[in-house]
């Protein structure tokens, strides 16, 4: 089917019929090359180089050269300035001047006395079952059952252990609970004597080992000083 053409009713509005106009003159003048060399020489006189040092230095001698020396008769007093006259303050100098560096001194401290051939070993102190009842006796009054321990312990001569074994004494611990612990040093070499004399000794508990050679005073001790208390 033929495609019919498109009528139109009314004038072209598309504006291409038209002729064109000119194109606006430009308001901007002209370059003017004298006003920009002007510019250029006036920037180069106020941007100027420094001058070297040695100039500067020549022209002030040449300037102190020409200053008359003051004459040698004048009673006239050097007049000072007003801003720059100061009064030394004994007190503003104490303060400016920086305070004294404090020295240092290593800490001395005296040496001690070790003797590193020394096993030291925590022994418990017992009580016996007879020490129960007279204990708690003084107890129940008001007395400190560790005061009555160690005012025992303190009249004990100090114990020195002989490479021997010595065993417990053979009665029985108090049920009161009641102990004292102390430590005591023995020589290495003491310690391993008493273990080969028992069997099973390199396993056994040390302080076991060595309260056999205590306990016998120590429970003296305690006698005496229970009896002491119950006077």
């Amino acid at each position: 089917m033929a495609r019919q053409l498109i009528k139109t009713t009314r004038e072209d509005a598309t504006g291409f019929h038209k002729p064109k106009k000119a194109a606006r003159e430009s308001i901007l003048k002209p370059l003017d090359e004298n006003a920009v060399n002007a510019f250029t020489q006036k920037r180069q006189q106020v941007v100027e180089p420094p001058r070297p040092a040695a100039e500067m230095q020549s022209e002030d001698a040449v300037s102190t050269e020409g200053t008359p020396a003051p004459a040698p008769n004048d009673d006239r007093s050097p007049v000072t300035p007003k801003d720059t006259a100061r009064t030394s303050n004994p007190a503003d100098e104490k303060e400016a001047a920086p305070d004294a560096a404090v020295e240092l001194v290593d800490l001395v401290v005296p040496p001690r006395k070790r003797n590193s051939t020394t096993l030291s070993i925590t022994l418990r102190l017992r009580v016996l079952e007879r020490h129960v009842e007279p204990l708690t006796k003084l107890q129940s009054s008001g007395v400190d059952v560790q005061s009555i321990m160690r005012s025992a312990f303190n009249q004990l001569s100090k114990v020195t252990f002989e490479p021997r074994y010595v065993a417990q004494v053979a009665e029985a611990s108090g049920a009161g609970g009641w102990s004292l612990r102390t430590t005591v040093g023995v020589k290495p070499e003491t310690l391993q004597a008493i273990q080969a004399q028992v069997r099973g000794g390199a396993t056994a508990p040390r302080s076991k080992l060595l309260l056999g050679q205590v306990e016998p005073a120590w429970f003296s001790s305690l006698d005496q000083t229970i009896k002491d208390f119950m006077k």
